[in-house]
């Protein structure tokens, strides 16, 4: 034990471990003693800023074992266990925190801030050419943007360009600080056309070229054999206009029928 004053019996308490200790006070053949023990609060968590994905956080006591955990906004932060001090990271609310430790009267503080990247857009899958789709940010702002494969996407706002974009599966990133939220969506094209945009009657059944996304269906304006399967069909004596869907998603291809070269409307 170091003192800073023997005289006086000042200690050093930040010189000494945590502990018992026994004091004595010497005179001339005359002694007493007294005795007490040292706790310190001393703690901290890992990092001090964690996402509400992360699940769970738990400290390391450095000091005396033994004591509580708390906060400084309680109704807001979920322990798991109020001794140990596990915090319950998805079932808290994102703000910043201060944490207490308390043992026999000492007190240790930690502050940590909890960040929420959570977002979404309305739908998972949108059409080659549509409205450009914007995500609504239900965690905290201010992250940003992006994409696993090239994408025309803004990268505060994550507004997807879908005039520019290419049909295919996309993961969009949100990022804010440390944490990182997802979400997949498809981008999709009804894009296809014919060989020729007329035919003459009897002719060999014309099948579509798929330019798109394929697994769709053909349609038409009116009465029309097509075979959904292979996309062909078997021409009749009607002007038509034929129609493919892929989901939401509708392309139009416009041809006339003629028979011995005279259009028949």
């Amino acid at each position: 034990m170091q003192f800073i004053d023997s005289i006086s019996g000042l200690i050093n308490i930040s010189s000494l471990d945590t502990g018992f200790y026994k004091i004595y006070h010497n005179l001339p053949s005359c002694i007493d003693s007294a005795s007490f023990n040292l706790y310190s609060a001393s703690f901290n968590y890992l990092n001090t800023i964690f996402c509400d994905s992360d699940t769970f956080a738990s400290p390391s006591i450095n000091g005396s074992i033994g004591g509580v955990f708390s906060s400084n906004l309680n109704s807001l932060i979920n322990f798991q266990d109020s001794l140990m001090g596990e915090i319950d990271l998805i079932n808290s609310y994102d703000t910043s925190y201060s944490i207490y430790y308390e043992v026999f009267g000492c007190v240790d503080t930690f502050s940590i801030d909890l960040y929420s990247n959570e977002f979404s857009y309305s739908n998972s899958s949108f059409c080659e050419g549509g409205v450009n789709p914007v995500p609504t940010i239900s965690g905290n702002l201010g992250g940003l943007f992006s994409s696993n494969l090239p994408l025309s996407i803004n990268s505060v706002s994550g507004e997807i360009n879908l005039m520019n974009a290419l049909d295919s599966s996309y993961v969009i990133y949100y990022d804010i600080l440390s944490c990182r939220d997802s979400f997949a969506l498809d981008i999709l094209s009804s894009n296809f056309n014919y060989d020729s945009s007329y035919y003459c009657m009897y002719d060999n059944n014309p099948i579509a070229n798929i330019n798109g996304s394929i697994n769709g269906v053909f349609s038409s304006n009116s009465a029309l054999d097509i075979d959904f399967k292979y996309r062909n069909y078997k021409p009749s004596k009607f002007f038509r206009l034929q129609f493919y869907c892929i989901l939401s998603g509708w392309e139009l291809y416009r041809f006339i029928l003629s028979s011995a070269n005279k259009y028949l409307f």
